[in-house]
């Protein structure tokens, strides 16, 4: 499936079917949803005071708590940092360009 979609990414690279680039607001929208999204995960992070164990099949037990957190925290830096790519690129899009005028 990857190899579809790179493939078809390399196809379209280039062809625009808008020749009208879309206002910075529109993506700011899309990059504070990420943002939000990314910022919802540090509410896993709150220790609850249920203990649950989980066992993995070689008998190893777990807390349901540290797996919680390791994923709360490993998807705030990575949403976060692209989230924060993006604003940035964004930004500098808008310096390079200008802002298009609004109708």
């Amino acid at each position: 499936m990857y190899v579809f979609h790179q493939l078809f990414a390399l196809y379209r690279q280039g062809r625009s079917t808008n020749p009208d680039p879309l206002p910075s607001s529109y993506w700011n929208v899309a990059i504070l949803f990420y943002a939000v999204s990314a910022a919802g995960n540090i509410l896993l992070v709150i220790p609850k005071p249920i203990v649950s164990v989980v066992s993995d099949p070689s008998g190893t037990q777990w807390k349901v708590s540290d797996i919680t957190r390791t994923c709360a925290v490993a998807s705030v830096l990575t949403m976060g940092a692209f989230a924060a790519l993006a604003r940035v690129r964004l930004a500098g899009q808008k310096a390079g360009a200008g802002e298009l005028p609004r109708n």
